[in-house]
């Protein structure tokens, strides 16, 4: 996370709630560099949402919207290690 967008984007990370800032911060810091200008935006976009549909999905473990699916998917994953992460129906 070299350049003034990425510094933003991790401080954007930052919610105040513990459990939400080791996932967020994790995707951030591990997968965030290497998405393509799309998953960026789609990232950008995913941090302005309100913090209670966040922790239904990466705390609760909740369906997230089929357009946050897989990146949902692998901020549990990173969150997990190697256990598989279970999102349950909503």
């Amino acid at each position: 996370m070299a350049d003034t967008a990425d510094k933003r984007i991790l401080w954007r990370c930052r919610r105040g709630t513990r459990e939400l800032d080791l996932v967020l911060e994790a995707y951030a810091t591990q997968a965030y560099p290497d998405l393509d200008a799309g998953g960026k935006v789609l990232f950008a976009e995913m941090l302005e949402l309100q913090d209670t549909r966040l922790i239904e999905w990466l705390v609760y473990r909740r369906s997230p919207d089929p357009r946050y699916a897989a990146m949902v998917a692998e901020m549990l994953r990173l969150q997990d290690g190697d256990r598989n992460p279970e999102i349950t129906a909503q």
